[in-house]
């Protein structure tokens, strides 16, 4: 008799490894929940430790720890247990039919639920740009620097309630919810393949992207994907367009729509098309970003991580940064220009800039520019335009850390340049000269 069972390692542990998981409910051993890995569907994944089992409420995948890494890893049986250290078990013939595995090819969504995804987005565009109801979503996304245009092009809407609506209508077997907010279609080859929604919820919430389920694991913007084409991969779909507003003759900028999204045989193919795939993540302070990156800089020999100056790529663009700048820093050179690179001989640079100084208390320190007068034609001359944006982003910045100060003395120092500041501290009324690098003027 075929005997599935064997014993491995924890899967809290083992699936913890690929998404991040948090805890939902403590009772019967605990609940935990995160993004699903397989379709991307934000929070509706659970696990249970105590039983050892998972299971997506949206896609519908569940199992143990060997079936995970089936479906993950796209193994038989006997497969995924050798790679979790395990023993198979069982008779020859099951497990020969056991080894199969289980890796059906990636499509669209049913023809139904595509046809009711248009419906509703048009019927989003429409509310977003001829009514009043839209006016603040357009609002919200004009702020965030998308222009009208690109707003337009790629489908935006704005849907003003949450309903939910008939499984028939989606040619599915569940009611369909659609939350309020803004929804931003995913449209590859022609065909619908998602529609995120973008909710609007108070800061922290992690559920801020729920689109209507049945949506198949896709790749936003995929359609401008070309072989001689540098690819910028990153999470969200605003972040994504940010840099195709800037950059779109650089290179293409896709989307995931999760950390754990698109990794699959169809998607990972066509970035391995690309000359090079930075990796642009966003740059959590758990983690999570860095850790999704790891997986594409160990799947596509191609793919190297470009973390964000702070945060994600959208909340740089607001703060002032220049995008193009920090894309095309990220690129590696053509080779002539390799060849002709030589080491300029260039004189100390002083950056003058006066700030005032107000403590928050702890180690938040705010300094807000009052004049900033970079002379950054010298530091893009030394060749080192990475830094350049760097240095760049965080005098533009209204407010910085400790060790954002810090960086920015590493950065002085490197590039033998000294950034001379006038601190004035509004409690005491004392004024502060300091530098930061060791060049003297």
């Amino acid at each position: 008799m075929f005997v599935r069972g064997c014993s491995v390692k924890d899967i809290l542990t083992l699936i913890g490894a690929d998404v991040q998981l948090k805890q939902a409910a403590a009772t019967n051993g605990g609940e935990y929940e995160g993004a699903c890995p397989f379709c991307g569907g934000e929070n509706r994944f659970r696990v249970w430790p105590k039983t050892g089992r998972y299971w997506c409420r949206q896609c519908n995948k569940k199992g143990d720890e060997i079936q995970y890494i089936r479906e993950r890893d796209h193994l038989g049986y006997v497969d995924a247990c050798r790679k979790l250290g395990a023993e198979p078990q069982g008779t020859a013939q099951a497990l020969r039919r056991a080894a199969r595995p289980p890796a059906p090819p990636l499509h669209s969504p049913n023809a139904l639920w595509q046809e009711r995804a248009r419906e509703f987005i048009f019927d989003c565009q429409k509310r977003l740009m001829d009514s009043a109801e839209g006016e603040r979503a357009l609002g919200w996304l004009t702020n965030r620097g998308l222009s009208r245009e690109t707003i337009s092009k790629y489908g935006f809407g704005y849907n003003p309630v949450d309903k939910y609506e008939e499984s028939f209508m989606w040619g599915l077997d569940k009611k369909v919810w659609l939350p309020r907010g803004i929804t931003i279609p995913w449209l590859i080859g022609g065909e619908v393949w998602r529609v995120n929604i973008r909710r609007p919820v108070k800061s922290g919430d992690s559920n801020k992207y729920i689109g209507p389920a049945g949506f198949t694991n896709g790749l936003f913007n995929a359609d401008c994907i070309q072989a001689n084409l540098p690819i910028v991969l990153l999470e969200g779909e605003i972040d994504a367009l940010t840099i195709q507003q800037a950059a779109g003759d650089l290179v293409c900028a896709v989307a995931t729509g999760s950390t754990s999204g698109s990794r699959r045989a169809k998607w990972i193919a066509r970035l391995a098309m690309a000359p090079q795939v930075l990796v642009a993540y966003d740059a959590d302070e758990n983690g999570a970003g860095d850790k999704a990156a790891d997986y594409w800089s160990g799947t596509l020999s191609n793919a190297r991580r470009w973390r964000p100056l702070w945060l994600d790529v959208n909340k740089m663009a607001q703060d002032g940064v220049d995008i193009r700048a920090w894309v095309q820093a990220g690129l590696d050179p053509p080779a002539q220009e390799l060849q002709a690179e030589t080491e300029p001989t260039i004189e100390p640079v002083i950056i003058k800039t006066e700030a005032v100084f107000r403590a928050h208390g702890g180690d938040r320190r705010s300094e807000q520019f009052k004049s900033n007068n970079c002379n950054t034609e010298k530091i893009e001359e030394r060749g080192n335009t990475a830094a350049m944006v760097e240095i760049q982003a965080l005098m533009a910045k209204k407010a910085l850390w400790s060790h954002e100060t810090a960086r920015l003395r590493t950065l002085a120092t490197e590039l033998g340049i000294t950034i001379q500041m006038q601190r004035h501290d509004l409690t005491s009324g004392e004024v502060e000269t300091y530098t930061l690098g060791d060049c003297i003027a």
